[in-house]
């Protein structure tokens, strides 16, 4: 690649190394780099490049400017991968280890051989490898195909970035494009760019588009609007938990994205739409459901589903029918037993509910305990895992995230794990536990199963064994999860499972006003505010949006500190939304600023400012890292030389570079949605009529429901009064229950309660 006659008189070129990584911007791609030239001179270079690492060489172009503020630069007009300079740079890249054949002995006799002809040579005479003592004529080919190979991919890598990053593509994404087609980049992109949207986790619709309209590809080609098809399958999913979409409604969204995104007018009449929807079925990409399969109702409309995502609905519902269809190991332990396990064992007085929920759980193959705060959960758990200690089962206890399985593992003194860990998973092989290598334990108990998805429902059934009793534990009335299908929802409406519900809440919890609050939400009552000996509800009544910021605040910063000696890192601010004044952004923003204003600090703008002592969120699953979606932890440390931050969550230090934080975001204030499975010691509800379409009963809900000792809603009567009677549901287009109908006759099943 040459820049020549693209350049005025003025510029010049450097080849220098990258000595540090002051700043860089995935989305602009704009950098401030510490570098040094071949002679040694060292100074600042800033413009757009592709993010480098510290120690690579490039060939920069530009010209020298006087900053107002931050002195002489080199202004960076364009820059390429350019060769080592000097003979430890040289030893550095051949002893790399990705030359084959050549180990830092071999690299170091090359280069003392060569001096600093050693890359022509390798380029144009590799032969000559054999007057390097030690090299053969056999070792030298080696070399020499290994060599050309390696010009040969830095050069295809270097190209396909620059391509894609020049059509909008950040840099971290088009790194990430690359490693997935490497050599065969610009060929698959020219063919169908749309194929990036299933290949390449973060490239959506709108992105892939853009990459085939400035390649010329036609508004109303098939492959345009089958990639519509099925982003909108994949984005219902994401966004509302959808499994599948009934086919007219399948055709009305993709039109409306068609239009949207559309330069031209464009058609999409119906008969095109159905055979288009034939193809992406023959191709396996999706399954059509018509209204004469086995257990639909008459007249219900065709569905179309993820292949995926239809998968895991058969297999939950084949995996649980196995389970259901298996042999108890363990006889109905009877009332008098399990009420002298409770009352000896535990210590705790013994409940007609509990007793039931017990055996119910130990006698059935499958089942479901379900029940709000205070009713009683936890003694449940721990009265199995006793029975089942005690008769020598193996019992293994997971739950969705890592604070829900830590309490778990706190509240029964066992060891709880990760339904991700427990199943081990690996990001390059997968989950190790599956069917083929299945759980090897008699009682299988899950905790907060309201958070588990359909995909991750499907995974965990398949490494149950048939002759393992599973109990599912878990809140119906709260948010269902983040990921698609309403697993606990439909496993209880199926009718084939027995189910126990918890409604009698115990003493100790009932003096708690956080506990009566969420209950009385729950029935419709209201909000009941007041301090209890196990916890403490309030309510700061303001209409305006910018008083309720301003209050969420104080509360996190003085007033409660003050009032109850917490930390500010004590307190966990939870909104609706992410958007506007009171949803996470704009909060985070305001209590960063109360909070941490001074703390050292990396970022390239004011809504991208890392701070150390920052609390921040996981956004998405990380199994490289073990760290998952809704993981909190604390920015420890920010190095601003290499570009990185150290983060802790718990008791795991991870370092991130600064291009990785897109997968994170500021913690002080999160979504309602994401801090499921959690609890914090105090909790601030901002609601307000800017939330309206957000606000409904079992958000609200499962809100309260976080706190542990104290909780403060601050909003206008209207928001609240809003979310207390709107009991509607998200309507979530599944059918994991008729998937289970279908494969256990009612006459198996159980009562319920």
């Amino acid at each position: 690649m040459t820049y020549a006659g693209l350049f005025g008189p003025s510029e010049e070129s450097r080849v220098v190394q990258i000595k540090s990584v002051r700043f860089h911007s995935n989305e602009s791609l704009f950098g401030v780099f510490t570098v040094e030239d071949e002679s040694g001179e060292s100074f600042v270079a800033v413009g757009v490049m592709p993010q480098p690492d510290v120690g690579e060489w490039y060939r920069i172009r530009g010209r020298w400017q006087e900053h107002q503020r931050f002195g002489r630069q080199f202004r960076i007009s364009a820059a390429e991968p350019a060769d080592p300079q000097g003979a430890e740079g040289l030893i550095a890249l051949l002893g790399s280890g990705r030359i084959k054949g050549v180990g830092k002995t071999t690299a170091r006799r090359i280069v003392d051989h060569f001096g600093d002809r050693t890359i022509e040579v390798l380029d144009t005479e590799p032969d000559r490898l054999m007057e390097v003592e030690g090299i053969g004529r056999t070792k030298a080919a080696a070399i020499r195909q290994s060599w050309e190979d390696f010009r040969s991919e830095q050069g295809q890598a270097w190209t396909s970035l620059l391509y894609l990053v020049k059509r909008g593509i950040p840099y971290n994404l088009a790194h990430k494009i690359y490693q997935h087609y490497e050599g065969r980049t610009l060929q698959v992109i020219k063919d169908n760019p749309y194929r990036l949207i299933e290949d390449v986790s973060g490239i959506g619709f709108v992105r892939a588009d853009a990459i085939a309209r400035q390649m010329g590809m036609e508004e109303d080609s098939p492959q345009r609007m089958e990639a519509a098809m099925v982003h909108v399958l994949q984005d219902s999913a994401e966004s509302s938990g959808h499994v599948y979409l009934p086919a007219s409604e399948l055709f009305s969204r993709t039109v409306q994205l068609l239009e949207r995104t559309s330069q031209s007018e464009i058609r999409f009449p119906e008969d095109r739409f159905e055979e288009l929807l034939t193809r992406l079925e023959q191709r396996g990409q999706v399954v059509l459901e018509h209204p004469d399969s086995p257990g639909s109702s008459a007249g219900t409309a065709l569905r179309v589903y993820l292949r995926r995502l239809y998968v895991a609905e058969r297999v939950v519902a084949q995996r649980i029918a196995a389970i259901s269809a298996s042999e108890s190991p363990i006889d109905d332990p009877g009332e008098d037993s399990v009420t002298t396990m409770i009352t000896e064992k535990l210590g705790l007085r013994a409940d007609p509910q509990q007793i039931k929920a017990i055996r119910t759980a130990l006698s059935s193959r499958i089942s479901i305990i379900t029940g709000g705060p205070g009713t009683g959960k936890t003694t449940i758990i721990r009265a199995i895992v006793t029975y089942a200690l005690e008769a020598g089962l193996e019992v293994n206890l997971a739950a969705p995230t890592g604070r829900a399985a830590k309490r778990l593992s706190e509240s029964t003194g066992q060891e709880a794990s990760t339904i991700h860990r427990l199943l081990q998973y690996n990001p390059a092989t997968g989950f190790m536990r599956n069917g083929d290598n299945p759980l090897l334990c008699d009682i299988l108990i899950v905790d907060e199963v309201s958070m588990v998805d359909i995909g991750l429902m499907r995974r965990l059934m398949e490494a149950v064994l048939d002759e393992a009793i599973v109990v599912l534990v878990g809140d119906h009335n709260q948010l269902p999860s983040v990921g698609p299908g309403a697993v606990l929802r439909d496993l209880i409406d199926s009718g084939r499972i027995p189910v126990v519900k918890l409604v009698r809440i115990f003493r100790q919890a009932a003096e708690s006003f956080i506990v009566k609050s969420a209950h009385a939400v729950l029935s419709g009552a209201g909000v009941r505010t007041g301090q209890g000996s196990s916890g403490d509800f309030g309510w700061v009544v303001l209409d305006e949006a910018q008083d309720v910021a301003d209050r969420v605040v104080r509360l996190v910063t003085k007033e409660l500190p003050n009032y109850y000696g917490f930390s500010p890192n004590d307190i966990q601010v939870l909104t609706p939304m992410n958007r506007g004044l009171l949803g996470t952004e704009g909060l985070n923003r305001s209590l960063q600023q109360a909070i941490n204003p001074n703390s050292p600090f990396i970022g390239d703008d004011d809504k991208n400012v890392w701070r150390q002592g920052d609390r921040v969120i996981q956004l998405k699953n990380n199994y490289d890292l073990e760290i998952f979606n809704g993981d909190i932890g604390i920015i420890v440390d920010v190095d601003k030389i290499r570009s990185r931050l150290h983060i802790r969550f718990d008791d795991k230090m991870i370092e991130r570079p600064l291009s990785d934080m897109g997968e994170m975001k500021l913690a002080y204030a999160i979504s309602i949605h994401k801090s499921q499975g959690s609890e914090f010691p105090a909790v601030v509800i901002p609601l307000h009529t800017q939330h309206w379409v957000m606000l409904r009963r079992n958000l609200l809900y499962t809100a309260i429901t976080r706190a542990r000792k104290v909780a403060f809603l601050v909003g206008p009567h209207r928001a609240v009064r809003r979310a207390v009677t709107n009991s509607s549901d998200v309507m979530r287009y599944t059918s994991l229950d008729e998937q289970i109908r279908r494969e256990i006759p009612p006459e198996v099943t159980l009562p319920d309660d």
